[in-house]
């Protein structure tokens, strides 16, 4: 493995108090391997002068990829553990950039 496309640690409101904090369920993905590398597809143009860099700012809506999985029921995968549930948060992922 060695690699990770993506990484989401935190907490998830599971007891439904509104607060979410070190009391509640833990959450973890860890997104890797090259079976599920995806692709998300921006077109930008501009013109770059030789020497010089340009800089694409990326926006991943957290409330939108959130919303695609019940965290409260599937709090975890590391890929490898439960591979469809990765492919799921993957495809949330894709699903959740915009260009900004």
């Amino acid at each position: 493995m060695g690699y990770k496309f993506m990484e989401l640690n935190g907490y998830v409101d599971s007891n439904g108090d509104n607060v979410v904090d070190a009391t509640d369920a833990a959450v973890e993905y860890h997104i890797a391997t090259d079976a599920l590398l995806g692709e998300a597809e921006f077109n930008v143009h501009q013109d770059v002068a030789g020497g010089t860099t340009l800089t694409i700012a990326i926006h991943v809506d957290l409330a939108h990829l959130a919303a695609q999985i019940d965290l409260g029921t599937n709090p975890q995968s590391h890929t490898t553990d439960f591979p469809a549930l990765a492919v799921r948060m993957r495809d949330a992922l894709i699903g959740s950039m915009e260009l900004h």
